[in-house]
């Protein structure tokens, strides 16, 4: 069985000393050099992204376990409170601080729903201003 070139006399790349297949072969190579390349890139890129995502981490993680032991501490000190004859007392002002956090909690809310209402004609339209969301009422004015 013959090959498609073999055989009927000499190819046209003999006298060159170079061949389609190792032209071929080296675009080829090339391609793949530049593919590594670019993985090689993308692992170091990785590399550097974690490396600073760990040292990230590390730093949370200190400041987590001091906010663990203030907290500690800060409960033990409640606990040593409560064991004491000034339980009432501690109960009162735990209230009173509830009680001052609800009355800023509202005056601020207050403050924040503004109403601005404009007449256009025979309609009333009201519009909260809230910093949340805007809604427009219209509602029937006589």
């Amino acid at each position: 069985m013959r090959r498609a070139g073999l055989g009927e006399g000499p190819p046209a790349y003999a006298g060159s000393g170079y061949s389609v297949y190792e032209e071929e072969n080296d675009k080829l190579t090339e391609g793949l050099r530049e593919k590594v390349t670019a993985l090689k890139t993308l692992s170091i890129d990785i590399g550097t992204e974690v490396k600073y995502h760990n040292k990230l981490l590390d730093e949370m993680d200190t400041g987590f376990e001091s906010t663990g032991g203030l907290l500690g501490a800060t409960m033990g000190r409640l606990k040593h409170l409560s064991r004491g004859s000034q339980t009432k007392l501690l109960c009162y002002m735990m209230l009173f601080a509830f009680f001052v956090f609800f009355v800023l909690y509202w005056v601020i809310k207050l403050r924040t729903l503004k109403k601005i209402a404009r007449f256009d004609e025979h309609v009333c339209v009201v519009e909260d201003m809230s910093y949340a969301n805007s809604v427009r009422y219209e509602l029937g004015c006589e």
